[in-house]
């Protein structure tokens, strides 16, 4: 770009747009830029650059609101990407979503990933029921309540082959991990 098509016009002395600046930043030459700054220095700008890159920048907080005077059951806000990976971080911090229902669906494959995933309210009963609905369910596990009503854990697996009776074991299960009560349903697996 030549310096003829460099425009900048300032509306004040806290926004500006400029357009066919040569500056070069990791985006690439930016092809139209609109700025703005606070009192305080703290900047927000929206721009576009040669590499197709669109970018909006805000130093503090960022909010959307969308669908005041939607129907309750209207899709209010929808954001689509035609090629590619939609991707989300939060890079110090938590994503939450919040909602009366949440769904995620996945056409092939729904992977939740992480040293540890717990499903339901930390408070013990808390969470009043969880459904699992499939033609197959498998557990891996090593260890846990869920491994040794289902005879899978090392705890089951070190005593296949022995004397010692699923009942029993079930008992010592039921001590670990719940009393009596995990006593009784246990006994009803063996």
């Amino acid at each position: 770009m030549d310096k003829q098509n460099h425009q900048t016009k300032n509306f004040g002395s806290q926004f500006f747009i400029e357009s066919g600046s040569d500056e070069m930043t990791y985006a690439g030459r930016t092809v139209s830029l609109m700025a703005s700054v606070t009192k305080d220095k703290i900047k927000n700008n929206m721009s576009f650059h040669e590499t197709g890159l669109a970018r909006y920048h805000t130093e503090k907080d960022y909010q959307i609101e969308a669908g005041v005077k939607c129907k309750d059951t209207d899709n209010a806000m929808r954001t689509l990407v035609h090629h590619g990976n939609y991707c989300v971080n939060a890079d110090r911090g938590e994503m939450r979503l919040s909602a009366r229902n949440i769904i995620i669906e996945a056409s092939n494959e729904l992977i939740l990933q992480a040293e540890k995933i717990r499903i339901g309210y930390e408070e013990r009963g808390a969470t009043n029921e969880i459904n699992l609905h499939a033609t197959k369910v498998e557990v891996t596990t090593k260890g846990g309540n869920i491994g040794d009503l289902l005879k899978t854990s090392s705890l089951f697996s070190s005593f296949s082959g022995s004397f010692v009776s699923g009942s029993s074991l079930a008992s010592a299960a039921a001590g670990m991990y719940g009393g009596p009560v995990a006593g009784a349903i246990a006994k009803k697996f063996f």
